[in-house]
């Protein structure tokens, strides 16, 4: 999928960076929004996709500021 259709699909896909094999195997694959909330699920059994509030503990726990 060329970089437009990506930018206006409304179905899940992935794209791996640089569409290089190699950045697949290293770093694994690019989801859309629409791919996180298919009702197929896109996370093994047990997992879940992180919702903005625990990546938001993840920053500060990291060392990231609250900015209110």
């Amino acid at each position: 999928m060329d970089n437009n259709a990506w930018s206006i699909t409304t179905n899940g896909a992935y794209a791996i960076y640089n569409n290089d094999p190699t950045n697949d195997a290293a770093y694994g694959k690019l989801y859309n929004w629409y791919t996180t909330v298919d009702i197929r699920g896109l996370c093994p059994v047990g997992w879940h996709v992180p919702s903005d509030c625990e990546w938001m503990y993840l920053e500060v726990s990291m060392g990231m500021s609250i900015v209110g």
